[in-house]
């Protein structure tokens, strides 16, 4: 392969099975080792505690995984000239959202990953009301989260205190994404920085 990457942005998609997962990073893997940066949405993964059928254990989470990422990567760019960059964005009605919010608080935890909350009309309706969200996974059963109440403005001021706290998480707002879009898919991550929303194997340049 080429030495450098031709592009300097990429999105990848991730679905909730091993072989998705680290087919994923494999991916991350050879963009990363030619200078390229990736976005990930993590919220297809099952929470953190959520039953599998198969096994009969435990899922660990999208944060476990992010670590898993992160790591790799550490490793990876010791080999090359550019630090590695990545993004994960996470819905805000994910099981583990609260964990995800305050990932980055331990010094030097996911220390090559920015991390984004995703949220919609319809969550920043219930800010304004002071309404409550669902946390609800489809593949959540079990995860001691599944189906819990939290009030949305508790949880937007969260994301706030820890946006002027530690500079993350940032914040995407799904509609104003996608609204304007002249494409037929949605959009549900950012490139490693957050400046261009892209869809799965998206590109940009920047």
């Amino acid at each position: 392969g080429t030495k450098n990457s031709p592009f300097a942005c990429y999105v990848l998609g991730i679905q909730d099975s091993r072989e998705s997962i680290f087919q994923t990073l494999k991916e991350a893997v050879e963009i990363e080792s030619k200078g390229g940066g990736v976005g990930f949405n993590f919220s297809n993964l099952r929470p953190d505690g959520s039953l599998i059928s198969t096994t009969g254990g435990r899922a660990s989470g999208p944060c476990s995984f992010m670590e898993v990422f992160d790591k790799t990567m550490g490793e990876v760019v010791k080999q090359g000239k550019r630090g590695g960059a990545m993004m994960a964005v996470l819905w805000y009605w994910h099981p583990d959202i609260e964990k995800f919010v305050t990932a980055k608080q331990n010094n030097g935890n996911l220390k090559h990953f920015n991390i984004s909350v995703m949220v919609d009309d319809y969550f920043m309706k219930k800010v304004e009301e002071d309404g409550e969200i669902t946390l609800n996974h489809p593949y959540g059963e079990g995860s001691p989260n599944q189906g819990k109440k939290i009030k949305a403005k508790e949880l937007w001021d969260r994301l706030c205190n820890n946006a002027w706290q530690y500079a993350e998480p940032g914040i995407l707002f799904f509609e104003n994404i996608n609204r304007n879009q002249l494409v037929d898919y949605t959009i549900e991550t950012t490139n490693p920085c957050g400046e261009q929303a892209l869809p799965e194997y998206g590109v940009c340049n920047l």
